[in-house]
């Protein structure tokens, strides 16, 4: 599954009425929605392409070559502000991995599980390109995809929604991260990729670049959803994309503006993978998805949250029974001060916004900015 390509463009920030989870219309119809922020937009299918360069994980005891640091944001300048002033990544050090990981899965194994995952529910079985990939596996990459085998495994059987899936992945990438989010945002990226895009495309350059081992993870929850009609179950309806309802889309998505959130396109290839298809005329949960899942980009790259708190703030976002209530819908005002329903414009979405947000419906357990 690929991302459409980029059209140069600039979608204006305006905004329409959000629809509320009570009024949310029913799937496959069209809700009018908000412009001027992500999503993106996945195809039917995973269509395999040129794969672009796979990251490079170094073992624990190889030091970064000289210059490599992780990335800071220069001293007295702001955070930034939703998604128009993001800063140019700096982020090209490799994801090092536990060196305490001693016991490792069988690769064969969890092929094996995924496979009668598929074939009992009448999926293709795992390309040739992919199963090469996923026996190249090691260290956290695995841990991650043997978890995500067996919640596939859950999910097949009904136990678990798709959303359960989705924030049970997270919760996994956030235990095995522990305080670092660049591993979070690696495995988060892994777990949930498509199909990477071709090595020259403009995508690759935006900063989306998928994997081939992790994209038959994604592409089996994608299309066993399809199977079993339950795409939508367990989301918010304020984030369900309302052009696919019978796949889920929503962790692919997410993930995808995760990524394109450390491209050197910024906002502009945010704002542009939105713009160049329509979506934020058309698709509005699907932007809403991808304008938080850039914020949530925005976070990790500049170290602002831990992974912990941001898999919090990401449920209670997307849950569609939330601890408390999100703030879909409610009255705000867009980014020229007219009043809009809350999540109706990309200025909306500013982590310390959603932070103080999430406090305020959780006085007993907050979460903090770094």
């Amino acid at each position: 599954m690929m991302i459409r390509g980029f059209k140069p463009g600039v979608v204006p920030v305006q905004s329409t009425p959000l629809q509320t989870p009570s009024t949310v219309a029913s799937p496959g119809a069209v809700n009018p929605g908000p412009r001027g922020g992500p999503p993106s937009r996945f195809t039917d299918s995973f269509t395999p392409s040129v794969p672009a360069p796979k990251v490079v994980v170094q073992p624990a005891d190889v030091q970064p070559p000289p210059g490599l640091t992780r990335p800071r944001k220069p001293q007295g300048a702001e955070k930034p502000g939703g998604l128009e002033q993001a800063p140019r990544s700096t982020d090209t050090t490799p994801v090092f991995y536990d060196p305490n990981i001693t016991a490792t899965p069988d690769v064969e194994a969890l092929i094996s599980r995924l496979s009668d995952v598929r074939a009992q529910n009448g999926l293709e079985p795992i390309t040739e390109a992919q199963l090469a990939d996923i026996r190249g596996l090691s260290g956290n990459e695995l841990l991650m995809y043997e978890f995500s085998v067996g919640k596939l495994e859950q999910l097949a059987a009904g136990t678990i929604t798709s959303a359960d899936y989705m924030f049970s992945v997270l919760d996994e990438a956030a235990r095995i991260s522990g305080d670092d989010p660049r591993l979070f945002r690696h495995l988060v990226t892994f777990a949930f990729a498509s199909e990477p895009p071709g090595a020259v495309s403009f995508e690759n350059f935006a900063g989306r670049h998928g994997h081939i081992a992790g994209s038959s993870l994604e592409e089996t929850h994608y299309k066993l959803c399809g199977k079993l009609m339950n795409a939508d179950q367990g989301y918010n309806p304020a984030v369900l994309d309302s052009l696919y309802t019978k796949t889920s889309n929503v962790s692919h998505h997410f993930s995808a503006f995760v990524e394109l959130a450390q491209g050197l396109g910024g906002p502009w290839g945010i704002q542009n993978a939105h713009g160049s298809l329509g979506d934020a005329d058309t698709n509005p949960g699907d932007v809403r998805n991808g304008n938080f899942g850039a914020m949530v980009g925005f976070a990790v790259r500049w170290n602002e949250m831990s992974p912990t708190d941001l898999v919090s703030l990401i449920r209670w976002a997307y849950s569609a029974t939330p601890d408390a209530p999100a703030p879909w819908g409610t009255p705000a005002t867009n980014a020229d001060g007219a009043s809009v329903p809350f999540g109706d414009d990309a200025s909306h979405f500013k982590l310390a916004t959603w932070v103080a947000l999430y406090n305020e419906a959780h006085p007993g357990a907050p979460i903090t900015e770094r």
